[in-house]
């Protein structure tokens, strides 16, 4: 299993050392999910990781951060991740 830090640096080897936001497309390639998969996930508020919408429009461009997006994945293979819409964590190791 791998920490944190290793998962946030190999995000960061991939996208560039200086990138705060990744886009659906490359949260896509990371996860295995599709895009289309991803936006239905966003749509009904669902396992995905904390993001943003960039602009008030019904097709405004959508991006993660980097960070979220590290910790999701690390809580993934620990199975901390709670889903839902308020994308909550648990951080009880018990």
């Amino acid at each position: 299993m791998k920490t944190l830090q290793e998962i946030t640096s190999d995000l960061k080897n991939r996208f560039g050392e200086n990138t705060i936001l990744v886009d659906i497309q490359d949260v896509s390639e990371v996860t295995g999910l599709s895009a289309g998969t991803i936006k239905n996930y966003i749509n009904s508020g669902y396992l995905l990781p904390k993001h943003v919408k960039l602009g008030l429009g019904k097709n405004a461009s959508i991006r993660f951060f980097l960070t979220e997006l590290a910790y999701y994945l690390y809580s993934l293979q620990s199975r901390e991740y709670k889903g839902g819409k308020d994308g909550t964590y648990n951080t009880n190791n018990s």
